[in-house]
């Protein structure tokens, strides 16, 4: 767990460096999904979620690796005990997440999924960092 906060905090300080031309309301998100242990757990169907507030705001990621991969462009994911990390930009929320709706296209082989986790951590420059 330790070493996921630090690629967490790496992921956000290298974003954050980068991104001085950002809109003041532009946050970083880092998702971390964790694909189960059951054989046949993993797919290759594009994963989306959406992330949504108790004051009815909402990000919408359509798809997880076209969206923020980050560190591995051509890694295979969302495959038998991975831990994927994903990262990329957005509005900020207006609140914390308390809800989360994950989607799949169903396509490609092995369409089934059994995801174990997810998180999400949400970074803005002068902030403090959270996750939910």
């Amino acid at each position: 767990m330790a070493a996921m906060k630090m690629l967490t905090l790496l992921i956000a300080i290298v974003i954050l460096s980068c991104t001085s031309v950002l809109a003041e309301d532009s946050c970083v998100y880092t998702v971390f999904v964790k694909t189960g242990s059951p054989l046949g757990a993993g797919t290759d169907a594009k994963i989306g979620a959406t992330f949504y507030t108790a004051e009815g705001s909402s990000i919408h990621i359509n798809d997880f690796t076209g969206w923020g991969n980050l560190l591995e462009p051509n890694k295979d994911y969302f495959e038998r005990y991975n831990l994927d990390t994903f990262g990329g930009f957005g509005d900020c929320l207006e609140g914390p997440i308390c809800k989360m709706n994950l989607s799949s296209d169903g396509a490609g082989n092995h369409d089934s999924w059994f995801c174990d986790s997810v998180e999400i951590t949400t970074a803005k420059f002068g902030h403090e960092c959270s996750s939910h």
